[in-house]
């Protein structure tokens, strides 16, 4: 896949998840190999990718995962006092990030094909997708903002309305771990 959409840096994925993702990355290879039907991939997505990203955000950044999953959010920020959920998106494979709701803040990432280096693709306010990107009729229900269908955007798209060396400089959602900077 092409990095042409990114601006940022790939950041080294810290050992304690970077190693077990080998792990489990080999026994899936191990699996394919041993089952012998080309056609069958394995592919890590779904739950196990969308926790793998809540991970990557906690041990990044100041965040207090939700202990459930809520729609939404997976997770809450505090910033001076007041606290706005989070909403996580890591991509391994796909191009594009799928909304059922606008989130308040939004952080996605995209993990490097090598599973040990991520790139941070969008941090910031999440109704960039409603606001810039321009996507989806949205609808109000109990007070929140939900689409009304599913509604895709693509790292593309979020890469645009994002400027890492602002970020990084503005403290707008607070580091827990400095990222360590992949070389080139």
């Amino acid at each position: 896949m092409s990095r042409s959409y990114i601006k940022s840096p790939r950041w080294r994925l810290p050992e304690i998840i970077a190693g077990p993702l080998k792990t489990v990355q080999q026994a899936v290879d191990q699996l394919k190999a041993s089952v012998g039907i080309p056609h069958l991939q394995f592919t890590l997505d779904g739950h196990f990718i969308g926790d793998l990203g809540a991970a990557i955000a906690a041990y990044y950044f100041n965040i207090q995962l939700n202990p459930t999953q809520k729609k939404g959010h997976d997770a809450v920020l505090t910033l001076g006092g007041a606290k706005a959920d989070v909403e996580v998106k890591l991509r391994r494979n796909s191009k594009n990030i799928w909304f059922d709701s606008e989130p308040t803040h939004l952080l996605v990432f995209r993990l490097e094909p090598d599973d040990r280096e991520v790139t941070l693709v969008y941090a910031g306010p999440g109704d960039v997708i409603r606001t810039k990107i321009r996507i989806g009729k949205v609808a109000f229900e109990n007070g929140t903002r939900t689409f009304t269908g599913r509604q895709t955007v693509s790292l593309n798209q979020l890469a645009e309305h994002f400027d890492y060396g602002t970020f990084i400089n503005s403290g707008s959602i607070p580091f827990r771990n400095p990222p360590v900077v992949a070389k080139a």
